[in-house]
């Protein structure tokens, strides 16, 4: 598609993370790319040199947009939700593997617990090791396979996320959704999350998920509604996500609007090109992206 240089030319991410596909030299082929808001800009200018960040447009989470909270529950609602192996050392950010068996069965032999499990639909892709472990844990938990097609409604489902560095992972803390993290890299989410949000080797898992839902039930409730992500300082000089939730532009970050691309990104485009016929198109593939994220 981009060796036709008369349309605009828009990258359209399913997520934000701070996997390294996110700061690919490959956004420069772009003429612009929609991201969550500052954290991805400053991700992005941070680590692709000579990028020219007016090429960015914030478009905050739209996938959140539209979720519907859940009711209470009796029980703590827990939701494992891997990414996948990835394609390469780079990329492999994935703990179904090393750890999928310990935290399924920690938590489901508890009775304090709900316990979903949804791996990544790309798990096994690259790695047979990665596809026979799935499979078994599927076949053992059975009764844990997250029936709900939408990812983010799964997120608001749950009391606590255990997620990887990932799209989840960014989108639970946008929710306000206690996230434990099982990350060993360094990065700004990791980093910025206190140290009993980080998974480890998930030691006492189940009385650390109770004691973060505990502690969760006394805060800001569940949200939805239009997400911008951003990072903020805190007093001790970690850095530390957390959403900006923008209900004074409800409406605005729409995913699609008559089939085409949000209508903030198209204000800013259209002058500079001629009228974009890529929404059919990129509806096609977002909307098949989104059912199996």
């Amino acid at each position: 598609m981009l060796r036709f240089n008369g349309p605009a030319h828009i990258h359209l991410n399913h997520g934000e993370s701070e996997k390294a596909s996110m700061v690919s030299n490959q956004l420069k082929a772009y003429d612009y790319a929609c991201v969550a808001g500052p954290a991805a800009v400053d991700r992005i200018c941070e680590n692709i040199s000579r990028f020219d960040s007016s090429h960015l447009v914030q478009i905050g989470r739209p996938q959140l947009d539209a979720l519907e909270l859940e009711g209470p529950s009796e029980k703590i609602r827990v939701l494992y939700a891997p990414t996948w192996e990835g394609d390469s050392s780079a990329m492999a950010y994935s703990s179904v593997m090393r750890l999928g068996e310990r935290i399924l069965a920690q938590l489901v032999n508890d009775d304090r617990f709900d316990v979903r499990f949804r791996p990544h639909p790309k798990t096994g892709d690259i790695l047979g090791e990665a596809k026979k472990t799935v499979a078994a844990l599927q076949s053992r938990f059975e009764s844990t396979m997250d029936p709900v097609p939408d990812a983010s409604q799964s997120l608001v489902w749950a009391d606590v996320a255990i997620c990887d560095t990932s799209a989840m992972a960014y989108d639970a803390v946008a929710l306000n959704i206690p996230l434990l993290l099982a990350a060993d890299r360094p990065s700004k989410l990791r980093d910025g999350l206190p140290m009993e949000q980080h998974l480890g080797n998930a030691n006492g898992l189940a009385d650390r998920v109770a004691k973060l839902a505990r502690q969760r039930s006394g805060r800001q409730a569940k949200t939805t509604g239009p997400v911008l992500l951003r990072h903020h300082r805190t007093r001790d000089g970690h850095e530390e996500a957390e959403p900006a939730v923008l209900r004074s532009v409800a409406g605005l970050l729409a995913l699609f609007e008559n089939g085409v691309l949000p209508l903030a990104v198209r204000r800013r485009i259209v002058g500079e090109h001629h009228v974009l016929h890529i929404g059919v198109f990129v509806k096609g593939v977002l909307a098949h992206i989104l059912a199996h994220a």
